[in-house]
């Protein structure tokens, strides 16, 4: 999602009341967004995550409160690369949540609400991609 098209989505968007299982821990709250990172940036290089690094083996967990709306919108307008975004960020190996009213984006996909609600985790894969290179 890039910068643009974050600012639109949180002009109209509504918080949802949401619980986020992180590690076995609960995490809740009326959010208007929730992003799970491997990496810094979200969509065409907006650093939502700023101490994201794809090889720590962790996820970086976005929260954005609906009380957090207008400085979000306000570190949008400005230069978003040289401070973190006005969000609560957890860490951890594996989320898991009952997804049942809220779109749900992976990549540049979005998805509709289901039908009925179902349960969604996410976690890294144990293995690295490894890469080789002919010498």
């Amino acid at each position: 999602m890039g910068r643009e098209a974050l600012r639109d989505f949180l002009r109209a968007a509504e918080a949802e009341p949401f619980e986020v299982d992180v590690d076995g821990e609960k995490f809740a709250g009326e959010f208007l967004l929730i992003e799970a990172l491997n990496i810094s940036l979200s969509g065409p290089a907006l650093p939502l995550a700023f101490s994201a690094t794809p090889d720590d083996q962790l996820l970086d967990i976005i929260f954005l409160f609906a009380r957090d709306r207008r400085t979000m919108m306000k570190w949008l307008d400005r230069n978003p690369e040289e401070k973190p975004p006005p969000a609560t960020v957890l860490r951890g190996r594996k989320i898991q949540f009952m997804w049942d009213s809220a779109f749900l984006r992976i990549d540049d996909r979005v998805y509709l609400p289901p039908k009925k609600p179902s349960i969604v985790e996410v976690e890294l894969e144990k293995e690295r991609l490894m890469i080789l290179v002919p010498s």
